[in-house]
């Protein structure tokens, strides 16, 4: 086993789509920007999808429903996550390349940030920025209550 630092990107992972080799590598804060707010009804969209290979169960109809509800949202994700043009990744015949990106750019892109937010919570414990440090002054408007 090698100490590695926990904050080092990782190798991208090498992925076959249409027939050429995509390295897909970690987020950079643009991309995270750019993607969140489709990332905000994705993030819980996966989980089936995530369910299901995790159990060994058929993935592929989870997949096809995730498709279905989240298509284009998924494509745009996957194209900017990846550098793949968006107009390449909807008018593509490989749908096993499309999934086998989008299961990359999950799975880089989950272990990175679970790096960064225990990386990110230390600095802002060290900051004193922890949730429950120091009171937090009411900013309601109203009147104390009298009872």
């Amino acid at each position: 086993m090698t100490d590695r630092d926990p904050m080092a990107t990782p190798e991208p992972l090498a992925v076959e789509f249409d027939g050429q080799r995509v390295d897909v590598q970690p987020m950079c804060l643009q991309q995270i920007i750019d993607v969140s707010g489709e990332l905000r009804a994705l993030v819980p969209a996966i989980q089936p999808v995530i369910a299901a290979m995790a159990s060994g169960e058929d993935a592929a109809s989870a997949v096809l429903n995730l498709l279905g509800s989240h298509g284009e949202s998924v494509l745009r994700v996957i194209a900017r996550c990846t550098g793949v043009d968006l107009a390449a990744l909807q008018g593509s015949r490989d749908l096993a390349g499309v999934v086998a990106l989008g299961a990359a750019v999950v799975r880089v892109n989950v272990d990175f940030f679970a790096r960064q937010a225990s990386e990110i919570g230390a600095t802002l414990a060290k900051a004193g920025m922890s949730p429950g440090a120091g009171k937090t002054e009411s900013t309601s408007l109203s009147p104390p209550a009298t009872h």
